[in-house]
């Protein structure tokens, strides 16, 4: 299919329990579109899905859009191997982004405002920028989320192109960049307590690379 592998979504609706593996699609969505603000996908598992273009599972274009308790695994596509999203207060929770690869942006890509991330594991992806993580957007919030052995060029795990991102509980791990291994961030970042372990900047920035002040209060940082 030229857009959504297995399932365009042109209105509102949900998809639950259900399994996508090798689907493509030759533009954006190598698994599902979705062209619908208030849709919701709930423990899905996306495995192998390719997209040409952009979202090479999951290609969201709407607001208030759920993705809750779902896996995603090797798929890939330009930006947004895993997922891209464009739209206003997107919500990823309880969720699983691993293994994705692209010369592109983002394991996950965001475009959009007041984006909510909760209790979300990335692990193993590679990208130019943002290796599991891309946002452009004000207001991202990020809670509880575990990104581990990420590698991009800026932002190892997570990139920020925007104001007043908060991130609180988060573990940043073994993460790899030339700028800003944990993560590289716009202004007025708030960085609640959080643990930043063994992440390397060839460049500048093992933990994190900010072009303003980072408003932090107990954060660990180690290297072993």
């Amino acid at each position: 299919n030229k857009a959504g592998g297995a399932i365009y979504l042109a209105l509102t609706g949900n998809v639950y329990d259900s399994n996508f593996t090798e689907n493509t699609a030759s533009t954006n969505g190598g698994a599902i579109y979705v062209a619908s603000a208030d849709s919701k996908l709930i423990n899905d598992i996306f495995n192998y899905n390719n997209a040409t273009v952009d979202g090479g599972a999951v290609y969201v274009v709407g607001q208030n859009v759920l993705i809750n308790q779902s896996v995603f695994n090797h798929n890939g596509a330009v930006d947004g191997s895993g997922i891209y999203w464009s739209g206003n207060n997107g919500k990823l929770h309880y969720s699983i982004v691993d293994n994705h690869t692209t010369t592109g942006l983002g394991a996950v890509y965001v475009k959009g405002n007041n984006l909510e991330i909760l209790l979300t594991n990335m692990s193993y992806n590679t990208a130019k920028n943002g290796g599991a993580l891309y946002i452009v957007g004000d207001n991202a919030n990020m809670v509880e989320l575990n990104l581990i052995n990420n590698t991009a060029n800026y932002g190892g795990a997570l990139y920020v192109s925007g104001i007043r991102p908060v991130v609180s509980a988060t573990n940043f791990t073994n993460n790899r960049a030339r700028f800003g291994a944990g993560m590289f961030v716009g202004k007025d970042i708030t960085l609640n307590p959080s643990n930043f372990t063994n992440n390397v900047a060839s460049k500048l920035g093992g933990a994190g690379y900010s072009f303003e002040f980072i408003d932090h209060v107990g954060t660990t940082l180690t290297y072993e």
